[in-house]
């Protein structure tokens, strides 16, 4: 006698209430967000958020000043506080510095918060196929309860970085968004190569006049000088990572356990064995998920690549792990499917 079907683990009223609790949260995340989150946070003119180095730096430019200070002394004891965007970052923000402080902290607020909810309703997509308003506020929470209020709280870039990638990963247009990205972050390049490897000449002509446009036009407006100060003021920083608790790379774990017995002292540059280290990992990680999973859809592909692009980076902040809702939608997509 054949074996019963088996039985479903949850009944449906059970997953009919668990939707429904969650849904709710959802909308209360929603109610708070806009009804207290929001009003606290519009009237902030307090200079103890990322904001300030993106307003000083556009500040900075207004008045003839340099924008970048070379940091040869930099260690990684430091917490690195300051602006290392490449130029096309500033055609931003330079034009809202015509504004006071106080009012360049909201309209900035209003475009990162914009963004947020632009990358929720990309995993909303990703993760069921199509967008709708409860999915969307799922979504939303999602974020938040991985560091997203933390970065809309800053005020840093981060969450424009999400909705890049939630625009690449859940529509056609994957270069452009991805190029835009690029443009401000060293993290896309690598899955930006890969669409362009898959995609031919539609992903590189997109992506190379949204490149050559952007920074050619941030060259123009920041001068030859600061462009070419830009990387020589942001290597030291981005080859050693930092000691901060915030900073959760997997590659620079290694370094904590070295610092840890004495191998290393925090205090100086870290040898250039350490270095060497960090940049392989940063290199060699996604070309590894690359290789693994490009059997796998291409939408996975490049989620996980991303992924592994700022986790084994030497400087990986709390508030980038939203990205990795990313992959997670999509695997859920793809098993509900199976």
């Amino acid at each position: 006698m054949p074996d019963p079907a088996p039985r479903p683990r949850f009944s449906p009223q059970f997953r009919r209430l668990l939707w429904r609790s969650l849904v709710a949260l959802a909308i209360f995340h929603l109610a708070f967000q806009l009804l207290v989150w929001l009003p606290e946070n519009w009237n902030r003119d307090d200079r103890f958020r990322d904001l300030v180095v993106y307003y000083d730096a556009a500040m900075r430019l207004k008045t003839g000043l340099p924008l970048y200070h070379l940091w040869p002394d930099y260690t990684p004891a430091v917490v690195p506080s300051r602006f290392f965007y490449p130029p096309p970052f500033l055609l931003l923000t330079r034009p809202l510095v015509e504004l006071n402080y106080l009012w360049f902290g909201r309209v900035w607020l209003l475009i990162v918060l914009a963004a947020f909810w632009i990358y929720a309703a990309c995993l909303a997509r990703l993760a069921t196929g199509k967008i709708s308003w409860k999915t969307v506020l799922l979504a939303g929470m999602c974020i938040d309860l991985c560091q997203g209020y933390v970065a809309i709280g800053l005020g840093n870039f981060e969450p424009v970085m999400w909705a890049c990638y939630g625009l690449a990963f859940s529509t056609r247009f994957r270069a452009v968004p991805l190029a835009f990205a690029a443009m401000m972050k060293l993290h896309p390049v690598w899955t930006l190569a890969l669409v362009i490897k898959n995609e031919g000449r539609h992903a590189l002509f997109p992506a190379a006049s949204v490149l050559l446009a952007g920074f050619g036009a941030g060259i123009w407006l920041c001068g030859l000088q600061n462009s070419l100060n830009w990387w020589p003021a942001t290597s030291p920083v981005v080859s050693q990572g930092t000691f901060n608790l915030a900073n959760v790379s997997l590659s620079f774990a290694l370094i904590r356990v070295f610092e840890a017995i004495g191998t290393l002292d925090a205090h100086s540059p870290l040898p250039v064995w350490a270095r060497v280290y960090l940049s392989l990992m940063a290199l060699g990680a996604p070309l590894l998920t690359l290789i693994f999973s490009r059997k796998w859809p291409l939408e996975l592909c490049y989620a996980l690549t991303a992924s592994a692009t700022i986790l084994f980076a030497p400087l990986c902040w709390m508030i980038y792990l939203p990205l990795l809702l990313a992959p997670a939608a999509i695997w859920y997509r793809l098993r509900a499917a199976a």
